[in-house]
């Protein structure tokens, strides 16, 4: 059997995030982004992470702004070559840094992630397969309300 393809449906590629993180993040993080249908970069080196972006910039980027001397440098890279860029920031808890941070990552959460924490800031992203329960779009391109 032939699939058919609607002309006005958009086609997405699964969403990719990268995470700029110490490798103590990375089981946790794997998890998440495979339950939630996206595609993970993961990188604790620096300098291959801002390749990445600099190559083709990924819809959300996580970061562990502890790593880097100014992570809103970082930040500002990355919406200067994606404006839709999702920037999620790691700090210590209570850090001095956070009202800088805030300026630019879309959500910032504290060391040591707690609970639901890394989802909900995912989720806040609104990428497409980053919600578990997406109404899909065929309603709407059948003419439904």
């Amino acid at each position: 059997m032939a699939s058919i393809s609607l002309p006005h449906e958009p086609q997405h590629a699964t969403p990719t995030a990268l995470a700029l993180m110490p490798s103590s993040f990375e089981r946790d993080l794997r998890s998440l982004v495979r339950e939630l249908g996206l595609h993970l970069e993961f990188s604790s080196a620096t300098e291959i992470a801002m390749a990445r972006i600099e190559a083709s910039c990924p819809e959300l980027v996580l970061v562990d702004c502890d790593l880097l001397g100014r992570a809103e440098d970082l930040f500002q890279f990355a919406r200067s070559l994606r404006p839709d860029v999702w920037l999620i920031g790691v700090t210590c808890y209570w850090s001095e840094r956070d009202e800088s941070l805030r300026r630019f990552a879309n959500a910032l959460i504290h060391k040591p992630p707690r609970g639901d924490e890394w989802r909900r800031a995912v989720l806040a992203s609104g990428l497409p397969t980053a919600q578990p329960h997406a109404p899909t779009r065929w309603p709407r391109l059948l003419g439904e309300r």
